[in-house]
């Protein structure tokens, strides 16, 4: 890490129960006399190619409760409320971005 601006700096936790509570720290940062270099970065650049692709997810490809071997949408079951298409309901397929890794630039 390089620390460049010199002054007291607060670092605080983003969780609000922990901020709320007073959960932080101070540092300070002074000014260096003269040009130190900074560290040479060691190591390898890679390049990724990443793209969202749209996929049609399916929660229950297989249709039925493996417990009790009924339907998921069977009449009163606890699953009817998300697996039953219709109207007002999607059923348990839902569109989702399902991010893909690709060897080049290609895609």
């Amino acid at each position: 890490m390089v620390v460049e601006n010199p002054g007291k700096w607060m670092i605080t936790c983003q969780v609000s129960d922990h901020l709320q509570a007073g959960m932080l720290g101070q540092y300070n940062v002074g000014n260096c006399k003269g040009d130190i270099p900074h560290p040479k970065m060691k190591g390898q650049q890679r390049h990724y190619f990443i793209a969202a692709e749209k996929v049609l997810w399916d929660y229950a490809p297989q249709g039925y409760n493996k417990f009790n071997g009924l339907p998921l949408n069977a009449s009163g079951s606890d699953s009817e409320l998300y697996f039953t298409q219709g109207d007002n309901r999607i059923g348990g397929k839902y569109w989702k971005a399902q991010y893909m890794e690709y060897v080049d630039a290609t895609f």
